[in-house]
Formats: C-alpha cells, structure tokens, sequence
C-alpha cells in the first residue's frame, strides 16, 4: 500500500494477492478490510486496488469450464470491502458482457479472471 499525491490528487494505490483457499480467503480480506478501515483516508482519496483476487467476481461470467462452484463466502468479503470503500470493478463497468480471462490451466480446461483493478467512485464516475 502506499498513499501518493500526484498532480495536487490524492491515490492510495494498493496491491493483493489473495488466497486460493477458501477459509483463508475469507480471513484474509476480512483482515485486509480491518486494516483499511484502520488508516485514515482523506476523503478525497482516490483508492485503486489491483491484483490477482485468485476468486472469480462474476461466477456466471468470469469462468469458464472447469468445475464453476461460486466461491460465495470469498466473493462476499470481496464486496463487502467494495461496498466499504465505494469501489468499482472498471473493466467489468467498460466492458458488462465481455468473457475474457486472466488466468487458464489446460488440465482441466479451465479459463478464469483473477485479476482485477477496484477503484473509487470518484475515477469512475458511478453513483
């Protein structure tokens, strides 16, 4: 994590890794909410998380093959801290239908997006 200013503007721009694991996942974006909830963001902070969530966001959408179980408690704690912070998946708001993958294994066939960019309201202009 790091808080920048860039042209008189306030980032706080952080990265994740997250879990492959279920249990672990869920602790471990719970702590990270916890963690942000404890830093004090100016409110005119423009917060960007990306990185590799290892959890597809959108089950009917992201995956593809493979065995397509939603990973429904980590998926939860991934929007409470969306819900938390105000942020937005952008790729998914630019582009609402489109099946494109960040990650594949070839045995089993299995294509999946992990990796996202979450940022504030005030980038992407969503009420």
């Amino acid at each position: 994590m790091i808080n920048a200013k860039i042209k008189d503007k306030n980032y706080f721009l952080i990265t994740l890794y997250g879990p492959n694991k279920d249990a672990e996942a869920v602790r471990f974006y719970k702590d990270f909410l916890i963690t942000l909830q404890g830093i004090d963001l100016d409110t005119d902070s423009n917060v960007i998380v990306g990185g590799d969530l290892n959890c597809p966001l959108y089950p009917i959408i992201d995956p593809k093959c493979g065995i397509l179980i939603p990973r429904q408690h980590v998926i939860n704690s991934i929007e409470n801290i969306q819900n938390e912070l105000s942020l937005h998946d952008i790729w998914r708001i630019e582009n609402p239908n489109t099946r494109s993958y960040t990650w594949s294994k070839s045995a089993p066939f299995v294509f999946c997006r992990l990796d996202y960019w979450l940022i504030s309201d005030t980038l992407t202009f969503v009420a």
